[in-house]
C-alpha cells in the first residue's frame, strides 16, 4: 500500500512541475476592452493585457483596430506604455 501511494505521490507532482504554476495575473479579455467608452480607455486597456502577455496576436489585432477608431494613424511605444499605466490606475 505504501508503495502505491508514493508512487502517486510522484506522479501528482511530476504533473505540478511540468504544467508548470500559474503566477500571471488575470488577463483582460479584448471584450472588457472593447466595452470601454473612450478611445484612450479601450487603448489602455489593451496595451495593459499586451504588457501581460505580449505574445497574443489577437490583442495586437485589436489595438491596431482601436488605433484606427481612435483616428490615430500611429501611436508609440511610449504612448502605449504611458496608456496602460494610466488604464492599471483607473482599476
Amino acid at each position: 500500500m505504501r508503495y502505491w501511494t508514493g508512487l502517486l505521490i510522484v506522479v501528482v507532482f511530476d504533473a505540478a512541475v511540468i504544467a508548470g504554476p500559474e503566477s500571471r495575473a488575470p488577463e483582460p479579455r479584448i471584450a472588457v476592452c472593447a466595452e470601454q467608452t473612450a478611445p484612450d480607455a479601450e487603448i489602455g486597456c489593451l496595451a495593459r493585457a499586451i504588457q501581460i502577455d505580449p505574445y497574443r496576436r489577437d490583442l495586437w489585432v485589436a489595438l491596431d483596430h482601436a488605433v484606427e477608431r481612435s483616428g490615430r494613424a500611429t501611436i508609440t511605444d511610449a504612448e502605449l506604455t504611458r496608456a496602460a499605466l494610466r488604464f492599471r490606475a483607473a482599476r
